[in-house]
């Protein structure tokens, strides 16, 4: 037998399943290798399993007296190491028989199919090792096979469209900036990205090569006119492969909404809980409007067309800055800020007092309705109470609790009255008040009496509360002489003359009317 092979650089071959020849008794380009067999047997099987380089081919003949010479293997194949649903091409047409003819060349594929004919093709769908037997056979039955390692690499795979188009409009009214994007970043498993090639669907391309811009392939781009445009983003690889992803997007000719926001306060101690109000915003489009908050403190934002009224409750001292936007449902908005303050100390501050009152003028029984409703604690620190004194010495009532008191001044003169407002930790405010009731008909009268002293056998004393004192006098605007050399201020003074004898006691009142 005298196998010929020619760039095959390993294989072994067997003889009635008897190894005979090694991989390394083979190192050759070219070499002729005569082997000896003993053909005992009435059938001998020769089989082979060579690897060699593109364009390997074998040639083995068998010599003997009296028996049939098995067909020669010529065979030629495309690539050793073809790519997934890469169609390789296997050619036998060079085969020869010595002795007769070939009647038939099988080749089975090693992924559990076959094909016979001098010339096949075949694909793998899979990566991996795959053994290749190709067997002729002569018109005498005698065959010869051969065994090939073919290795099948994964076919490149394109670069992903990065889950679509994304886009989000900048600006309002025209041209309107656009950005587009894609939704996550573009990714190519087995090669580099080349370059990023956008049409924006108005005639006009433009090409972004890495270092131009990030894994989104982001780009702004001025929309001259509104309309709707097929845009479209196509990425090349460095192995030739390319993807694109598609998308038509709409342009308006947009007004942004008018961002408005209020809170019912804005500093105060830790934890402070803040209602903010957004119900004022508006589209002059009519637009719905998308609220957006951001409350500075880290915490989740708040997002919805019905969020336009939030509260939120800062729980650490310090200063944030609260953040709005108003979205319309064409992409246009508005923002505005807004700081917060809060303290780290609680401290508490005196409520203030507001009076509401009817008239504090009028005539005897003149009936006053109070109101201290309105009075108001900076620290909401509780509800508060009301103490009032309506100033009236004549009245043993001459007070209430209530918020909303009324009273009935019977009795003509200045009423001296005051309000205090106290809060749940018991700091206070006072409002004073004055009330002037008058006779209800006819001038103004000032009389008064000149009683003794029980206590003083020269005191007296003066009486201004008897009835028909009328006039509006304030106390201060009491002025007494007696004997025309001593002077005294009050409503009813007490004085003591030096001795007995007839005195004089002159009074004069100003009327606060």
């Amino acid at each position: 037998m005298y196998p010929l092979f020619t760039r095959v650089h390993a294989g072994h071959v067997w003889i009635n399943n008897h190894l005979i020849l090694t991989p390394g008794s083979l190192n050759i380009t070219t070499q002729e290798v005569r082997i000896p067999i003993d053909l005992s047997e009435d059938t001998s099987t020769l089989s082979l399993k060579l690897k060699g380089f593109p364009g390997s081919f074998i040639k083995v003949s068998v010599y003997g007296e009296g028996s049939n010479q098995p067909p020669i293997l010529n065979l030629t194949w495309s690539t050793d190491e073809p790519l997934e649903d890469e169609v390789v091409l296997f050619d036998a047409i060079a085969s020869t028989d010595d002795d007769g003819f070939i009647t038939e060349v099988h080749f089975d594929w090693g992924d559990n199919t076959s094909s016979t004919g001098f010339v096949a093709e075949h694909s793998w769908q899979v990566a991996g090792v795959y053994v290749v037997t190709v067997t002729v056979t002569d018109d005498d039955g005698a065959q010869t096979s051969v065994s090939i390692e073919f290795t099948v690499l994964p076919k490149p795979k394109p670069p992903s469209d990065g889950g679509g188009i994304f886009y989000v409009t900048k600006s309002d009214g025209l041209p309107v900036r656009t950005q587009l994007s894609t939704i996550a970043p573009i990714v190519d498993e087995d090669s580099e990205i080349v370059c990023y090639t956008w049409d924006f669907g108005t005639g006009k391309t433009l090409t972004l090569y890495p270092h131009e811009t990030d894994s989104y392939a982001s780009v702004d781009h001025f929309y001259q006119a509104g309309g709707s445009y097929a845009v479209s983003l196509t990425i090349l690889d460095s192995t030739g492969l390319s993807t694109t992803t598609s998308k038509t997007i709409e342009i308006f000719d947009n007004q942004r909404p008018v961002a408005q926001i209020t809170a019912d306060r804005v500093s105060g101690p830790a934890p402070l809980t803040v209602q903010f109000d957004a119900s004022q915003t508006l589209d002059e489009e009519g637009d719905p409007i998308r609220h957006r908050w951001r409350f500075g403190d880290n915490s989740p934002e708040v997002i919805g067309i019905d969020q336009a009224v939030v509260s939120h409750t800062y729980s650490t001292p310090g200063t944030y800055t609260l953040r709005y936007r108003a979205r319309d449902d064409k992409m246009g908005r508005a923002e505005v800020f807004l700081k917060i303050i809060v303290s780290d100390q609680v401290q508490n501050t005196p409520p203030v007092p507001v009076l509401l009152t009817t008239p504090l003028l009028g005539e005897v029984s003149h009936i006053v309705q109070f109101d201290g409703r309105s009075s108001f604690d900076l620290d909401s620190s509780g509800e508060l109470s009301f103490e009032w004194d309506f100033g009236d010495l004549s009245d043993p009532i001459n007070y209430s609790s209530s918020p909303s008191p009324s009273y009935i001044y019977r009795y003509p003169g200045s009423y001296f009255g005051n309000l205090v407002v106290k809060d749940a930790q018991g700091l206070s405010s006072q409002q004073p008040f004055v009330v002037h009731v008058k006779q209800s008909q006819g001038d103004g009268q000032m009389d008064y009496a000149i009683e003794r002293l029980v206590s003083d056998s020269l005191g007296i004393w003066v009486n201004t509360g008897i009835k028909t004192n009328t006039a509006l006098i304030d106390s201060n605007n009491y002025h007494w002489f007696f004997d025309q050399t001593q002077y005294e201020k009050g409503r009813s003074p007490n004085y003591t003359f030096a001795g007995s004898g007839p005195h004089e006691v002159r009074g004069t009142g100003f009327d606060v009317l």
